[in-house]
C-alpha cells in the first residue's frame, strides 16, 4: 500500500499534464487562430484565367485572367470587411489593362477548429455598371469569385505568424499576408 502512495503523487502529476494537453489541443487551436486573425489587416492575391473561346465575353477575343488584389480585415465583434481591386487583362493581344475595378465586401466570420466559415452580408461596387453590358458580366463574374473565395468550410493552414492559407472545398487556395 505504501507503493502505491508514493506514486499517485506521479499519477496525479501524468493525469493533470495529459488533461492539459488534452484540452489544449481541442480547444486552444480555434481560440488561439481567432485571436491572431485580429493582427491587423491581411493582404491577398488571387489569379481566375477564363477561357474564352465561346466569346462569352464579346468585348475580348482571347483568353483572359482576372486578378485580384485585396485586403481583409478581422474585426473582433466577428465582422469582416474586404477591399478589392480587379483588373481583367486580355492574354492574346498587346493590351495592357482592359477592366479595372473595386469591390467592397463585408460580412460575419467564425472559427471552428481548424475551419474558418465567412458569411458573406453585402457586396457593393465603388461605381455603377451599365445593365446588359461585358461590364456588368465581368462584375458578375467578379462577384462570383469572391464569394467562391469568401465562402464557409475554409480549412486554416498557418504557414507562420503573419501567413495562413486558406483551402475550400472547391480546393480554392488562398494565401493572405499579414500587414
Amino acid at each position: 500500500m505504501s507503493y502505491f502512495l508514493k506514486n499517485m503523487n506521479y499519477l496525479f502529476i501524468f493525469l493533470v499534464c495529459f488533461f492539459s494537453v488534452f484540452f489544449g489541443l481541442t480547444y486552444g487551436t480555434g481560440y488561439g487562430n481567432s485571436n491572431a486573425f485580429l493582427e491587423g489587416r491581411w493582404e491577398f492575391h488571387e489569379e481566375v484565367y477564363i477561357n474564352n473561346n465561346s466569346a462569352m465575353l464579346g468585348r475580348f477575343e482571347g483568353d483572359v485572367t482576372a486578378n485580384f488584389d485585396g485586403e481583409l480585415e478581422f474585426h473582433s465583434d466577428n465582422d469582416y470587411s474586404t477591399i478589392i481591386h480587379i483588373q481583367f487583362l486580355e492574354l492574346d493581344t498587346n493590351e495592357e489593362v482592359i477592366f479595372k475595378y473595386n469591390i467592397n465586401s463585408n460580412g460575419r466570420w467564425e472559427v471552428n477548429g481548424n475551419v474558418l466559415n465567412f458569411m458573406p452580408e453585402d457586396i457593393s461596387e465603388l461605381k455603377p455598371v451599365i445593365a446588359g453590358t461585358d461590364n456588368e458580366f465581368i462584375l458578375n463574374l467578379a462577384e462570383n469569385v469572391i464569394k467562391r473565395a469568401f465562402s464557409d468550410n475554409q480549412i486554416i493552414y498557418w504557414i507562420d505568424d503573419k501567413t495562413f492559407l486558406l483551402n475550400n472545398l472547391n480546393h480554392v487556395q488562398t494565401i493572405f499576408n499579414g500587414k
